[in-house]
C-alpha cells in the first residue's frame, strides 16, 4: 500500500518496512488509486493492513500498487544474476 500513485511501470526493487536495504523486485503493472474504507477491507488479503490501522484517523495508504513477478533476494548474487547490480553498486 502506498500513499500516492507513481507513473512509474516496469521492473521495481522492494525495500521492506524498516529494512535499509532491497529485499526483492518485481513488476509495478498497475495501480488502483483513493480505495474506499469497504475496498480496503474487502481486500485485506491482498494487502494484509490490520483493522485497527484502516480505521485510523489518519490512514493514508489508501493507493494500492498492483505487482507481478515479485521475487524475494538474500544477496547481491541475485541482483546480479536478474541484472540490477549497477543499480545497488554491485558490479
Amino acid at each position: 500500500m502506498r500513499s500516492r500513485n507513481t507513473e512509474i511501470r516496469g521492473r521495481i526493487a522492494l525495500i521492506g518496512k524498516g529494512a535499509k536495504a532491497v529485499t526483492g523486485v518485481a513488476e509495478l503493472v498497475d495501480l488502483r488509486p483513493n480505495l474506499s474504507l469497504a475496498e480496503l477491507r474487502s481486500s485485506f488479503a491482498k494487502h494484509r493492513v490490520p483493522e485497527d490501522e484502516l480505521s485510523c484517523e489518519d490512514f493514508k495508504w489508501t493507493t494500492a500498487w498492483v505487482l507481478s513477478g515479485a521475487l524475494r533476494h538474500w544477496n547481491s548474487q541475485f541482483l546480479i544474476t536478474i541484472g540490477l547490480a549497477p543499480l545497488f553498486g554491485y558490479d
